[in-house]
């Protein structure tokens, strides 16, 4: 038997600003650890700006690749492969980021993620089947709704 729909709701600009102001400065100091087991800091410069962006991610980490998902239309400045530093469990590493923006793609990058981090399906509206594995219909559906994937391959080996 599948699981209800979950709701999923956008809380307030100012609110998510101020939370990834948080984020920003827990993951930079020492009590790191409260948080930098599902969370890092990813860093990169607009493609047309040229400013610099660092926002706090939800990730997993599978060999020496990072993989994470977003709605928000910054994913765009991570096309076609673009340099990156992240702070990945108190270290700062480097890689080189792509966004993965088409369905089955995406796709695949959002079930990586929630085979790793389950819980991760109440923020991106996701439900699961009778077995507890990701509903594909739900999965698509986010996809559809704008989640892109993000592919970060760590230089060097750690």
């Amino acid at each position: 038997m599948a699981e209800a729909a979950v709701q999923q709701r956008e809380p307030p600009l100012a609110l998510m600003r101020a939370m990834n102001a948080v984020l920003r400065v827990l993951l930079r100091s020492p009590l790191h650890g409260l948080m930098s087991g599902k969370t890092l800091l990813l860093g990169f410069t607009g493609r047309r700006s040229g400013r610099r962006y660092v926002t706090p991610m939800s990730y997993v980490r599978v060999g020496d690749e990072v993989v994470m998902s977003t709605e928000a239309p910054w994913w765009k400045n991570l096309m076609g492969g673009v340099p990156v530093e992240m702070r990945l469990r108190g270290e700062v590493r480097t890689g080189v980021a792509e966004a993965v923006a088409d369905e089955d793609g995406a796709a695949e990058v959002l079930k990586t993620i929630l085979r790793h981090y389950p819980e991760y399906r109440r923020f991106v509206g996701v439900t699961v089947d009778g077995d507890g594995r990701p509903d594909e219909e739900t999965v698509i559906g986010a996809v559809r709704r704008g989640r892109v994937g993000i592919r970060v391959r760590l230089d060097g080996a750690a």
